[in-house]
């Protein structure tokens, strides 16, 4: 698939999300990449990640700066968040494990990732696991939706959720590295009311990206 198709993809998700008035100004977006949307001109070209564990690179919306990242014990990061300055309120983060998956995660990750197409996933099988389970925690994490997908040819696990305890929701797109030991996760965080809104803007930002 190229890079336009998978872009047409991810954008088409976007959509998908958002009310019927606003289908038209995506696909304006999408179709011109510096397009600025009024009347708070969050410009899709911005600042660039670069080279952060399998991201060689990728672009962030226009206001977007990194906010706090952490090192393991060798002195790598393992952890990068960036914040908007138009919403404080939101988080986009990459995560690389610091610690291989348990066996049984390992295994259905590497299931849902051989899958040859984009299909949904049962819910209750991930929450059975230890690592996805830890994610799904009843009383903290409502998961919603979970499906294998690709991002500019990289397959992931794409999983839409709601954190109970501070009322935001997530979507998560988790890749395999090296045999689904030690997975790569990108993260986007919002308030319930924004969260599709600024979800166009990050999901045109991964059409960006440029795998190591």
């Amino acid at each position: 698939m190229s890079f336009s198709d998978l872009s047409s993809t991810i954008i088409s998700q976007a959509i998908s999300l958002s009310p019927p008035a606003e289908k038209a100004e995506i696909r304006q977006r999408a179709s011109n990449p510096s397009y600025v949307r009024t009347p708070d001109h969050r410009a899709l070209i911005g600042k660039a990640i670069l080279s952060f564990h399998i991201v060689g690179s990728m672009t962030l919306p226009e206001g977007w700066t990194e906010t706090r990242q952490r090192t393991n014990a060798a002195g790598q990061r393992i952890f990068v968040e960036y914040g908007s300055s138009l919403n404080t309120d939101l988080s986009l983060s990459f995560t690389m494990a610091d610690r291989c998956l348990d066996a049984q995660s390992r295994l259905l990750l590497l299931q849902i990732l051989q899958l040859s197409a984009p299909v949904d996933i049962w819910i209750k099988q991930l929450a059975q696991t230890q690592y996805f389970g830890g994610i799904a925690r009843p009383n903290e994490f409502l998961l919603l939706s979970a499906h294998s997908g690709q991002i500019n040819s990289r397959r992931a696990l794409i999983m839409e959720g709601l954190q109970t305890t501070t009322n935001r929701n997530l979507y998560a797109a988790v890749f395999d590295t090296d045999g689904g030991r030690m997975p790569f996760t990108i993260c986007y965080y919002a308030p319930k009311e924004d969260y599709s809104d600024w979800l166009r803007d990050v999901l045109a930002s991964l059409t960006t990206i440029v795998w190591k």
